[in-house]
């Protein structure tokens, strides 16, 4: 049996989720732990990744720092030894390539096709270098990407499914997601008409700070903890 997966590739965790039986699952990775979050790290020298990667020196907000230059990698103090698509490349391949121990392919099964969720501040890029990139990754992997769904879109639409399970009615009328990630740190106004669609109408906030660009959400907390302390 094929699967169809979807993709949840955050700057901090990444989800990768499928139906079974009719019903969603989510990978766990590796298998032996109960924690559904794939840390979204790689290790400098490529060869570990999530947990495995945490003892080591490691890459992480690999996402956040896609759709940049070489130029700007460099301006906004990127730490890699490689360019972040290699390291997300590396990433996926040991996620759910068969040969790796593990992986989805090999304690799941084969993959058909992926949908893959990437962040609203993407779509102001009028380039769409990010989510090209990323297309290009999973497909020199040798995988489909079916389709490629900004996070807030993906979001409301967990959410008129929940609701039309929950009460058994279709859900019309605007939602406001909230992504506080790790990377990203925006709302988006999301609008859902009488037939299911669903369209992003507003959105603001993004990915830069006076640190550079992926750590909008980090930066956030940071700012809570320290105006925490200061009251103490």
């Amino acid at each position: 049996m094929a699967y169809k997966i979807g993709i949840d590739f955050g700057t901090t965790n990444t989800v990768i989720s499928y139906i079974k039986d009719g019903l969603p699952e989510v990978f766990k990775y590796p298998a032996n732990l109960t924690n559904y979050f794939i840390p979204s790290v790689v290790s400098k020298d490529k060869k570990h990744i999530g947990v495995h990667a945490w003892v080591e020196v490691y890459v992480s907000a690999m996402k956040m720092f896609l759709p940049l230059s070489d130029k700007e990698l460099d301006q906004n103090n990127w730490k890699g030894e490689y360019p972040p698509e290699e390291y997300i490349q590396v990433f996926f391949e040991k996620l759910l390539k068969k040969e790796h121990n593990d992986s989805f392919e090999n304690t799941i099964g084969e993959i058909s096709d992926i949908v893959l969720c990437v962040p609203q501040v993407w779509s102001k890029d009028t380039s769409h270098l990010g989510r090209e990139k990323m297309k290009k990754i999973f497909t020199s992997l040798g995988y489909n990407v079916s389709r490629i769904v900004s996070e807030p879109i993906a979001a409301a639409a967990y959410f008129v499914n929940w609701h039309k399970i929950k009460f058994k009615d279709d859900f019309s009328g605007n939602l406001l997601v909230c992504d506080m990630g790790g990377g990203t740190f925006d709302v988006t106004l999301c609008r859902v008409d009488s037939s299911g669609k669903i369209e992003s109408i507003k959105n603001e906030g993004n990915g830069i700070t006076s640190t550079g660009k992926g750590f909008a959400g980090v930066y956030f907390d940071e700012t809570l903890i320290k105006n925490a302390y200061k009251r103490i």
